[in-house]
């Protein structure tokens, strides 16, 4: 799902389809019929007009070019530029006559409309994979839900949303945060997805549906028509079930201001060759907002607006960038004459990155993990000490003490997402960054991480900005939002929307 990878941030964009591209632009060119072309003596511009030429039969197939640095796109640019310059082609392939995408989450939507029409005019039948209900409500006609390997209930879209049938289905949509949900926890499902090694033998829903019965445990149900137009793999579809919520408790908050960020710019430099200047590039312009104990700060913008950055800057963890501007952590200038950041401050405040996956070093043991910033920020902590607040921060996230002796990628998503959230915890944080925590987890899974970060926020009074796409986690979430263009406009949640 990440696409930053893929490419080179030392480079220009164009630099990147030279480079990168120029295969699979002549393999593009070739399999429609275009003559050998020697790619070295070629410009960019001559072979993306030429590819394009040579690709009008594939609907919807461009190329856009971006005349920026690499090094300063942002990861929802990543994207946009990996999708349109390197993934299109791999991504709308001809299968039995139709043409079938897939694109990451974050981008899709920016190219759902555009597909809905391209729809209209080429008839084309798309198959979009995604975790976003939102998005799959919006633009598709039908919906197949999988568990376990296996399509449990494929319907109408509009039949699916307003009466699921499957159990999963069911709780799965009873998980979805909302507004009217922000005064108790969001419902979740018990137990964890199977293992493909370790199957159930009935139904693999079974262990974790509340409504299932001795059947269900024995054989495995096939799918079957309920309604015209439904198929549903279950014994006792539209059972009843249950499922529990707890009201919070109320948060510890004070008027207190525990972040302040004043007139923060963040310049990124790229560096200049034989026949260029060095060039700056503003990636936050003048932002300002502040962010009381135990509240929620929703920070909201479209991909490439610098949410991230603007987090990363008033944590002091860019890299090759200019920060300029006032910022204040727990009432203290975070930076010194020289421009570097507060090494005691650290302590205050934290971050838990967009993807578990990436952020954590598959090196250490998960005790290793969490105790890093223990033993690094309170150097006065014996070991049995760290060990012992190592199993008390696992035990508040969900995970037993025995996780501490295994690796990170022996987990799921959500699990290490939960260890990465004990991490920032583990100095006893007055903030916490949260960079999209739940972008890259289902519903059911976002529902425990965000239930989980509400209960934390409510026993401690801790205090988060949070960013995001989602809207319907930032109803949830939010008590504060501020929008994101290339500064920031704060105001209340409720005025906000």
């Amino acid at each position: 799902e990440t696409t930053s990878g893929l490419i080179n941030d030392l480079v220009s964009v164009s630099e990147v389809v030279k480079n990168h591209n120029l295969r699979f632009i002549v393999d593009a060119m070739s399999s429609f019929g275009a003559v050998d072309v020697n790619v070295a003596e070629l410009g960019i511009d001559f072979l993306i007009s030429s590819a394009n030429k040579c690709i009008q039969g594939v609907p919807g197939f461009s190329f856009i070019i971006a005349r920026r640095e690499a090094l300063t796109a942002t990861e929802g640019n990543a994207r946009t530029i990996s999708l349109d310059l390197h993934s299109q082609w791999k991504t709308m392939e001809k299968d039995n006559g139709k043409w079938r995408f897939t694109s990451p989450t974050h981008v899709v939507a920016a190219f759902a409309q555009e597909l809905k029409e391209l729809q209209k005019e080429h008839g084309i039948a798309l198959l979009l994979i995604t975790h976003d209900l939102a998005l799959v409500r919006q633009y598709a006609d039908r919906v197949a839900l999988m568990y376990a390997g296996q399509i449990v209930e494929q319907s109408k879209v509009s039949d699916f949303f307003e009466n699921p049938s499957h159990p999963y289905a069911r709780l799965l949509l009873s998980a979805v945060p909302s507004a009217d949900k922000s005064a108790q926890t969001l419902t979740g499902i018990a137990g964890s997805v199977p293992e493909l090694s370790a199957m159930p033998s009935g139904c693999r829903f079974a262990p974790r549906c509340p409504a299932a019965k001795e059947a269900c445990l024995q054989k495995c149900p096939a799918m079957r028509p309920t309604v015209p137009g439904r198929l549903v793999r279950c014994f006792y579809p539209d059972s009843p079930v249950t499922s529990s919520t707890t009201h919070l408790q109320k948060t510890m908050r004070s008027e207190e201001t525990v972040l302040k960020l004043t007139d923060v710019s963040v310049t990124y430099g790229s560096r200049g060759g034989l026949f260029s200047r060095q060039k700056a590039f503003e990636a936050v312009s003048h932002a300002t907002l502040s962010l009381a104990r135990g509240k929620t700060l929703a920070l909201v913008g479209e991909s490439g607006s610098g949410k991230t950055t603007l987090g990363k800057a008033a944590l002091g963890l860019l890299e090759n960038a200019t920060v300029s501007g006032s910022v204040e952590i727990a009432g203290e200038v975070a930076f010194d004459a020289r421009g570097r950041f507060k090494r005691h401050l650290r302590s205050c405040a934290q971050i838990v990155f967009q993807d578990p996956f990436a952020s954590l070093d598959p090196r250490m043991s998960v005790g290793e993990l969490v105790s890093e910033g223990i033993m690094a920020l309170c150097p006065g902590l014996s070991k049995a000490d760290a060990r012992r607040k190592v199993s008390e921060l696992l035990d508040s996230v969900g995970l037993p003490s025995a996780a501490a002796d295994r690796l990170a990628h022996e987990f799921s998503g959500g699990q290490r997402q939960r260890i990465a959230i004990a991490r920032a915890l583990a100095v006893e944080p007055q903030i916490v960054v949260c960079d999209e925590p739940t972008s890259a987890l289902d519903v059911s899974v976002q529902a425990q991480i965000l239930n989980l970060l509400r209960e934390i926020q409510a026993e401690q009074g801790v205090s988060y900005l949070f960013i995001t796409h989602n809207f319907a986690v930032v109803e949830f979430m939010a008590h504060e939002v501020a929008v994101c263009i290339k500064n920031c406009e704060e105001g209340v949640f409720e005025n906000m929307l």
